[in-house]
């Protein structure tokens, strides 16, 4: 199988970028973040963005995960009722 990695997102910073490859990872997404150590080393003047890529085949499925709003964790008190 030839499947070739398609970039689906940008972010301007690698924690973004992080927190949405997490929710790939938890939906069985396999994702690479990709820049990150550019962002590091450099000038803040220039604005380099951090790619999201994900395998071909999951590219629809992935997409709509991350633009999808992560749903909220309840407050304790409200789970007891």
């Amino acid at each position: 199988m030839d499947d070739k990695l398609i970039t689906i997102a940008e972010f301007e910073t690698v924690f973004e970028a992080e927190l949405a490859k997490v929710r790939l990872d938890e939906a069985g997404i396999n994702a690479s973040v990709l820049g990150g150590d550019l962002v590091a080393m450099m000038v803040p003047l220039q604005q380099v963005k951090v790619e999201l890529q994900v395998f071909e085949t999951n590219v629809d499925r992935a997409k709509e995960i991350i633009e999808t709003k992560p749903s909220q964790p309840q407050p304790e008190s409200d789970q007891q009722q």
